[in-house]
């Protein structure tokens, strides 16, 4: 069996920046946090952007905030992008920058299309039927082996 090569590249990224041109969670982590209990507890950090490549396969960059560093990017051409889009109204071009950046990948995938801060609507009960419950196993023995085994 074959073992597919797989390369990792981080690069330095930004977080999202919001409509006032601040940041969600300005601050630096200097500790282990304790456990968040509301999203305030949450500090911005450092934001990195991850590009994995298998070889023989396309290479696929991820990016988890809605900024980033366009000499960090720029040139890397991936051949999926998947780009977040929470808040980028406050960036000049966020999308044509940030393709240009890559090459205009040939697939897009957009992600985080939250806005980090308003709740989530309750689920409607889905109209769909629910699927039947599976049935028992059966109690008889399993069968026997083939001949000749």
């Amino acid at each position: 069996m074959r073992t597919l090569r797989k390369t990792v590249e981080v690069f330095r990224s930004l977080h999202s920046q919001q409509p006032d041109h601040g940041y969600f969670a300005p601050g630096r982590r200097t500790a282990p946090p304790r456990r968040p209990t509301v999203l305030g507890d949450l500090v911005e950090g450092d934001t990195l952007a991850y590009q994995v490549t298998v070889d023989g396969g396309p290479s696929i960059l991820f990016m988890g905030a809605s900024n980033f560093a366009e000499r960090e990017l720029w040139g890397i051409r991936p051949d999926i992008a998947a780009i977040a889009m929470t808040s980028h109204s406050a960036l000049h071009r966020y999308v044509e920058r940030l393709l240009a950046a890559l090459g205009n990948p040939p697939l897009l995938i957009p992600t985080r299309h939250d806005d980090m801060t308003t709740p989530s609507p309750t689920p409607r009960p889905s109209s769909r039927p629910r699927p039947s419950p599976r049935r028992p196993r059966s109690s008889r023995p399993p069968p026997p082996p083939p001949p000749g085994s």
